[in-house]
């Protein structure tokens, strides 16, 4: 999954709709970052593997919750 945020001057979150037979929510499913355009060089280099977000139930719905800086991006898996 790609995110992005639009905005150039403001930081954006938002609650994500993911696949929720790919990632039931409430079963301890996460997404793992493998990439964020805020992360260090030495990030980059070796991206973290604990970098996760939970999937969520909201309101019968299989969410993640990002949030990004200015002009931010991130790939999810």
């Amino acid at each position: 999954m790609v995110v992005l945020n639009t905005n150039g001057s403001e930081a954006r979150g938002a609650d994500i709709t993911v696949d929720a037979v790919l990632h039931p929510a409430g079963g301890g499913q996460t997404m793992t970052y493998l990439y964020q355009s805020a992360w260090s060089d030495a990030q980059l280099r070796n991206p973290p593997a604990d970098q996760t977000v939970s999937v969520v139930d909201n309101s019968g719905r299989a969410t993640i919750r990002v949030d990004l800086p200015p002009a931010g991006m991130a790939i999810l898996a």
